[in-house]
């Protein structure tokens, strides 16, 4: 897990670097841990033994999470509820609330905001 943030296992959000689907994911569920009552954004493998940007919005108005690699918005989706229906009592970088492996890399300029940023202040982030 690049973070896994939420309560437990049924009430969690995260972003993997190796889905079951062998690419980057984002996954939400404030219902259970079963892969019927999650949210996700699937995309390709990211390259490995280089820097890459990592960005999830979350709009507080229409529940669209949007996930950015390198500043390119690759993918979006409709979140039932907002992360807000946890308390965030199990909150992790480079950690997995599952026994998965840790995160094997650098991690560098980790930001959280109480707001989605645009694409150009993503961009403005990235390249800091």
């Amino acid at each position: 897990r690049v973070f896994d943030l939420g309560d437990s296992t049924s009430k969690y959000m995260f972003v993997t670097l190796k889905s079951a689907a062998n690419g980057l994911r984002f996954a939400q569920t404030i219902n259970g841990n079963t892969v019927d009552n999650e949210q996700m954004i699937d995309t390709g493998a990211i390259s490995t033994n280089k820097w890459t940007h990592i960005a999830l919005t979350i709009s507080a108005d229409n529940k669209k999470a949007t996930l950015y690699v390198n500043g390119k918005n690759v993918g979006t989706t409709l979140l039932t509820g907002y992360p807000s229906a946890y308390a965030g009592t199990q909150n992790y970088l480079g950690k997995s609330q599952y026994p998965d492996p840790y995160f094997k890399g650098y991690m560098d300029n980790v930001y959280i905001f109480n707001y989605a940023l645009s694409a150009s202040e993503i961009t403005t982030y990235m390249n800091k």
